[in-house]
């Protein structure tokens, strides 16, 4: 990948911040998402195939070259980990997470599923979302559980292709799904899953569901399809922030709790306050 072009993140926490990411031969194309501990801000860009590292008006590019990163997590031990494959030819590659401690990148585990899609960290370990190497009009897909770098458990799906993963407080996950037809994704659920193994469908009425995340006032998910960020509320309301972000994917809180959305189709990440969504702005009750 070479560092010569450069491509712009704006990223606006509270005021708009520009940073200059260093970039491949198409736009900046930002994907996960996941906030480490001290606030810097981690993304990958798996169309330029390239993993940053933000703090401030800094962006460091901590890997360049890799083969579509996607999900990305912050561990508790300092550690960051990104699903990924391992090659570019679709007969050999391998789907993977790496993660890295800052000085360089450690292969945790390879040759599990598929496709490659979110990832999210819990107490039994790395979950990752993959896909099946199937038409599009029966495809399908898994949780796959990494734990001491080798697959510890696996979730089959019935209700479509796993996009997106965030942790519950209870070990368990939230994961977004969409169906596919020939045409491309046609619909989307938000799903529940529990250490004892139940899956439950939390939301239905959702057109593309990606990025998704969980707080103390509810699940935040972006829609891809309708460029909003839905707040899913304990008492089953659901609170929509007409944003009209242009390709909504990850999604994650900062400390301040705003909401951080990458939006891949204006090249940038977006922050949006909480407030906004809590009755004090411009969101709607459905």
């Amino acid at each position: 990948m070479g560092a010569a072009l450069l491509a712009s993140l704006a990223l606006s926490c509270g005021g708009e911040m520009n940073l200059a990411c260093p970039g491949g031969a198409q736009p900046f194309s930002p994907t996960g998402l996941a906030f480490g501990a001290a606030g810097e801000l981690y993304v990958t860009d798996p169309v330029n195939g390239s993993v940053f590292r933000a703090e401030g008006e800094r962006c460091v590019a901590i890997a360049e070259g890799w083969s579509r990163p996607y999900g990305v997590v912050a561990l508790d031990d300092g550690r960051v980990c990104v699903s990924h494959f391992t090659s570019d030819d679709p007969l050999t590659r391998e789907t993977a997470v790496s993660c890295w401690d800052g000085a360089g990148w450690t292969l945790e585990v390879g040759g599990v599923g598929s496709g490659i899609n979110g990832l999210a960290a819990t107490p039994a370990g790395l979950w990752l979302a993959v896909w099946e190497d199937t038409p599009v009009e029966s495809r399908n897909g898994a949780l796959v559980l990494v734990a001491e770098n080798r697959v510890t458990r696996e979730v089959r799906l019935e209700e479509g292709v796993p996009r997106f993963l965030a942790p519950r407080p209870d070990g368990g996950l939230l994961v977004t799904v969409v169906r596919e037809d020939a045409s491309g994704l046609t619909a989307g659920a938000v799903l529940a899953w529990s250490p004892d193994g139940r899956l439950d469908r939390l939301e239905h009425d959702v057109e593309r569901p990606a990025g998704i995340a969980w707080s103390d006032q509810g699940i935040w998910v972006a829609d891809d399809g309708t460029g909003d960020v839905m707040l899913l509320t304990p008492d089953r309301r659901r609170l929509i922030h007409p944003h009209h972000l242009q390709g909504a994917l990850g999604l994650a809180l900062n400390a301040e709790g705003d909401v951080c959305v990458a939006e891949a189709g204006r090249s940038r990440v977006t922050c949006i306050p909480s407030e906004s969504m809590l009755g004090k702005g411009t969101a709607h009750e459905e």
